[in-house]
C-alpha cells in the first residue's frame, strides 16, 4: 500500500479521535453544569442553624428556615446535601419526614413537595451524625418550585474524636 494513503489515513483516524473525545468532553460539561447549575428564586430567603463543632458519634440538628415573601403559596422541592458535607455526617432523618430521597454521586437529595405559605415561613430539620473526624464544609441548597431554583448557603462542621 502506498505510504501518502497510509499517512492521511492515520491523520483522518486521528482526527476523528479527536473529534469524538472532544464531543464526549462537551457533553459531559453540559450535562455536569446542567445538574449543578440553578437560578435563584426570587422572593425566599433561607437561613441555616447547626453547630460549628461536634464529635464522632454526636446526633445534632441542622435547621433550615425558609422564608417566602412572595403573595402566593410556593413548594419546597428539595433540599440537596453536598457530598463534601456527607464523607463526614450521616443525615439520619429529616422533620418533616422527606417524600423520597435519591443520592447523585456529587449529592444526596430529599423530596419534600411541601407547600410554602404565602408570606410564611416554614422549617426543615436534617437530623445528622458526626462518623469521621476532621472539618467538612460544603453546601445545602434548598430548591423552590423546581430542582433548577435553589438558594445555596455553604456550611463548616469540625469533627473531633
Amino acid at each position: 500500500m502506498n505510504k501518502k494513503v497510509l499517512l492521511w489515513g492515520g491523520i483522518a483516524a486521528a482526527v476523528l479521535l479527536c473529534l469524538c473525545v472532544g464531543v464526549f468532553i462537551l457533553g459531559a460539561g453540559v450535562t455536569f453544569f446542567g445538574l449543578t447549575s440553578s437560578e435563584e428564586p426570587q422572593d425566599v430567603s433561607v437561613d441555616i442553624s447547626a453547630p460549628s463543632q461536634a464529635t464522632v458519634g454526636q446526633s445534632f440538628d441542622l435547621l433550615i428556615t425558609i422564608n417566602n415573601f412572595a403573595g402566593r403559596s410556593r413548594e419546597l422541592n428539595s433540599i440537596d446535601v453536598d457530598a463534601d458535607l456527607l464523607e463526614g455526617l450521616r443525615v439520619t432523618g429529616t422533620t418533616p419526614p422527606a417524600d423520597s430521597y435519591d443520592t447523585f454521586g456529587f449529592f444526596d437529595s430529599y423530596f419534600f413537595y411541601t407547600s410554602l405559605p404565602a408570606n410564611g415561613t416554614a422549617e426543615v430539620t436534617l437530623h445528622l451524625q458526626a462518623q469521621a473526624e476532621g472539618t467538612y464544609t460544603g453546601w445545602v441548597d434548598t430548591c423552590i418550585d423546581d430542582e433548577a431554583s435553589c438558594v445555596r448557603r455553604t456550611i463548616s462542621i469540625a469533627i473531633s474524636k
